[in-house]
């Protein structure tokens, strides 16, 4: 790799600042180990009310005698001396309490994915020379793989079969290359002057196989292949007129 260009990145990186996405993840951890406490707190009251009613609704023996020790009556002392309705309410509250921690909860992880989302877009640019660098490398390869794509579908149209494998792995980098990553554009590959002059050369020496001269082919295997179907087609007609002749 240049050094020229791991420099410039390292330099990128160096003066990225990230101090605020820092402090900001800061706060909302904060936010949510606060969450998880207060959370913790309201279950735990909620639990100790649930089972205050459970004990209130059948008492247990010991608390009776201890009412009836204390001088209470007998209906007061079978009934306990909690108030049922107060404590449903605040368990009620406290359940609105926990659905709210939930929504908060999840607000505080949705900022956090804010804040992450931030940071790789301060941080992408940073890599950028690398980036450039490698498409450039990419595009002088991809100049090499499209003639020789184009040289193995000479020499299939010369050969019949010959050169297939070749151009089937190399049709599939320019696919993806054109169409998807659009590292190249779209267009036509050339096959070079010396290797048309070796098919050429080869034309009129073969009786049963019909040699095809291809002198440049699209960059995408699917539309090579509807070239090469539209060329078989002329050249069948074109042999059912001189028979018909």
């Amino acid at each position: 790799m240049k050094t020229a260009i791991i420099a410039a990145v390292a330099r990128n990186l160096a003066e990225l600042d990230l101090t605020a996405e820092a402090e900001r993840h800061a706060k909302l951890q904060q936010d949510l180990r606060d969450i998880a406490g207060a959370r913790q707190v309201a279950t735990d009251r909620r639990n100790a009310i649930g089972a205050e009613l459970r004990d209130a609704a059948d008492p247990r023996g010991d608390q009776v005698a201890a009412a009836l020790i204390r001088g209470e009556t007998t209906t007061d002392a079978t009934r306990g001396s909690f108030n049922k309705e107060m404590l449903e309410e605040e368990s009620a509250a406290l359940a609105a309490g926990l659905q709210n921690l939930s929504v908060r909860e999840r607000e505080a992880h949705a900022a956090i994915r804010s804040v992450e989302a931030v940071e790789r877009s301060k941080i992408v640019p940073a890599f950028q020379p690398l980036l450039d660098h490698g498409r450039e490398e990419v595009s002088a390869a991809l100049e090499v793989i499209a003639k020789h794509y184009a040289i193995a579908r000479a020499v299939s149209g010369a050969s019949g079969f010959g050169g297939r494998s070749e151009a089937d792995a190399y049709g599939a980098i320019l696919d993806a290359a054109v169409r998807n990553s659009r590292l190249m554009p779209h267009g036509l590959a050339e096959v070079p002057a010396d290797v048309v002059a070796l098919v050429a050369s080869l034309q009129g020496r073969t009786s049963a196989h019909r040699v095809y001269a291809v002198t440049s082919v699209p960059n995408l295997p699917e539309a090579v292949d509807m070239t090469t179907a539209n060329l078989i087609a002329a050249a069948v007609e074109g042999a059912r007129r001189e028979a018909a002749v």
